[in-house]
């Protein structure tokens, strides 16, 4: 994974203008671009929550965006998880095998049921990714993604030309609408390169292929 210095020296090669793009302007849309990144591809964490025996309700981290699966207890085999169900279902309360979420984003997480002692339960959450604070931070995010930073960075910088030439007490039209245009076929390719991201993601999961050993071939 790339640090922020690698990311913003590639960027600088194209905004190679300090003047009109100064280094805190690059370092403000490279935040910018991790926090819109992270409405798509948030990260995973593991939370290892004790779970007593005299409460339902526990604490999220404050980080948490969404909650993808609940083991509890844990060390099961196999792998013991909980479904989601709504606390207004007539069996969601004295269920040891349902859980809910509290809050949007989720603050807390309440159980159906808590099993005797305490216990431990691996929650695993969707979380933003912490903003680099330094050259040296890595920014946490598959090398094979930096292009959507980057261009992403690119779309501002051009956003910033358009709105200066905007907001001059007589605008240049030509330049407006050629900063105008260029900003928009950014946005353009930033959406067509974001899409093109989540459709590799969504296509790295389990394919299907027919079952074999059928009489007929099935797809399960």
């Amino acid at each position: 994974m790339s640090t922020r210095i690698i990311l913003q020296t590639s960027i600088r090669l194209i905004l190679d203008d300090v003047g009109i793009w100064p280094d805190a302007d690059l370092l403000q849309w490279i935040n910018d671009a991790i926090t819109d990144y992270c409405n798509y591809f948030p990260e995973e964490f593991i939370n290892d929550t004790t779970v007593t025996s005299t409460a339902t309700v526990f604490d999220l981290p404050a980080a948490a965006l969404g909650v993808t699966r609940v083991e509890y207890p844990v060390s099961q085999v196999p792998p013991h998880w909980l479904y989601r169900m709504r606390m207004d279902s007539l069996f969601f309360y004295n269920n040891y095998e349902v859980y809910e979420l509290i809050g949007d984003p989720p603050a807390q997480i309440r159980f159906g049921y808590v099993r005797p002692g305490n216990l431990h339960a691996n929650i695993t959450i969707l979380r933003t990714l912490t903003m680099p604070v330094a050259d040296a931070s890595d920014l946490g995010i598959p090398d094979s993604h930096n292009e959507l930073l980057r261009i992403y960075v690119i779309w501002q910088a051009m956003r910033k030309l358009e709105l200066a030439q905007a907001g001059t007490p007589v605008a240049n039209t030509i330049l407006l609408s050629e900063y105008g245009t260029d900003a928009g076929r950014l946005q353009r390719l930033y959406q067509m390169k974001l899409r093109e991201l989540m459709k590799g993601r969504a296509s790295g999961g389990f394919g299907t292929t027919p079952w074999k050993l059928d009489d007929h071939d099935r797809v399960y």
